[in-house]
């Protein structure tokens, strides 16, 4: 028989799948891996950056909402208005520690508010003053809460935020009667009914965080070996899986049933992570599309190494042994405008600009010979070669979930 704290948290649990399914579980996830900040982060030197997105009226504030009372907090977030002040939030965050700050409708620069301050701190480089002492002097005060934002529309962001972030879509087409009903008995639940979730969890902490660091290295792992793009991209997602793995252990569930939710929230969580890619960035759009061309002409290419008036080429580099692209630009992007009628830019300098951010840029006005009909070298820009996920081995989703079977 389950004991009353054991059956009120089962129950929240059983309402939180019905209505908001994978999304719900990987942000349970989240805020389970959260309350263990304080050990994961020193250990992994990284933590997810939440993100909730989709449709209006589809769960994602007042779901957070009934997230943070199942975790002992009864409060939406921080809603960013225009008047809302850079140092406020900081005094904010900083008073939550190892709990998640959602924020609310950010939009860096539309509102006082900067993405790059933000996570500064929350790596753990930086402090804020949030904090008097009796003799009103001001103490510093470090940052450690984890983040999450909701938001109709995901914010612009650069590419090693995105590779940070665990992206849920909520869409007004996943619900019905029976999401709807379960939310709406959620939303009923007094918070102290609500914070069972956490209760529990606490009745459980020294085991949960004795494993919670093995098991996001074993996730991390299974994930990439199923084709996840990058450690960054699978360790983010692990995260959230090891904490929602963590919680169906002590919810007191079925076993068969929590053995069927596991196993759903694995293989789509793995989808999502998989369509992760890796290199994007809202900041260089004209550079990913760009490169991409670049990248399967040369892959079509019988010999990507010969000069070529395309104005790209493979050629390795000596000092590092490593095989690099260089690319004349002035050549390659007319080639790829009429030869291939990809539409790209004709601003040349935005798109050197661009260039020069993206993650796999190396050297720009590089001496190398490139082009077939002269002899001259050129000034290229150069870029590392990484194979394409496409090119690599990779295990079943399936097989995936079966080695995730020992760790339930």
């Amino acid at each position: 028989m389950l004991s009353p704290l054991l059956g009120t948290a089962a129950v929240v649990f059983d309402y939180k799948w019905t209505a908001f399914g994978v999304n719900g579980a990987l942000s349970l996830g989240f805020q389970v891996a959260s309350l263990f900040l304080h050990s994961t982060f020193s250990h992994l030197g990284f933590h997810p950056i939440l993100s909730k997105a989709g449709d209006p009226g589809t769960g994602k504030t007042e779901g957070s909402r009934i997230e943070n009372r199942m975790f002992g907090m009864n409060w939406t977030g921080v809603a960013m208005p225009k008047q809302t002040t850079g140092n406020g939030l900081d005094r904010v965050c900083a008073k939550q520690s190892s709990q998640v700050v959602f924020i609310n409708e950010a939009k860096d620069g539309k509102t006082n508010f900067s993405m790059d301050k933000l996570l500064t701190i929350f790596n753990r480089e930086g402090v804020v003053k949030a904090q008097k002492s009796n003799d009103l002097s001001t103490r510093v005060v470090k940052i450690k809460a984890a983040l999450a934002f909701t938001w109709n529309v995901e914010m612009r962001a650069s590419a090693p935020i995105k590779q940070r972030m665990v992206s849920l879509q909520y869409k007004t087409s996943n619900q019905d009667d029976d999401t709807r009903e379960a939310y709406r008995r959620l939303f009923e639940r007094k918070p102290e009914e609500l914070a069972a979730v956490l209760q529990l969890l606490m009745e459980h902490r020294s085991e949960i965080e004795e494993r919670l660091i093995q098991d996001v290295l074993q996730l991390r792992s299974k994930l990439l070996l199923a084709g996840v793009a990058t450690e960054r991209i699978a360790g983010c997602y692990a995260v959230c899986l090891a904490g929602f793995q963590a919680l169906v252990s002590v919810a007191g569930l079925d076993v068969q049933v929590a053995k069927k939710r596991l196993k759903v929230v694995v293989e789509q969580a793995t989808q999502m992570a998989k369509t992760k890619n890796a290199y994007a960035s809202d900041e260089t759009e004209d550079a990913d599309v760009f490169l991409e061309a670049i990248f399967g002409e040369l892959q079509g290419k019988t010999a990507p190494t010969a000069y070529s008036d395309d104005g790209f080429r493979f050629y390795m580099d000596r000092s590092t042994n490593q095989q690099q692209v260089a690319i004349y630009i002035e050549a390659a992007v007319p080639y790829l405008r009429e030869q291939r009628r990809l539409e790209l830019t004709r601003d040349l300098k935005s798109l050197k600009s661009q260039l020069q951010q993206h993650p796999l840029f190396d050297k720009k006005d590089y001496s190398i010979r490139i082009r077939s009909s002269t002899a001259k070298n050129d000034k290229a820009y150069v870029f590392r070669y990484e194979l394409g996920q496409e090119e690599q081995k990779v295990e079943s989703v399936e097989s995936v979930e079966k080695k995730v079977e020992s760790l339930e």
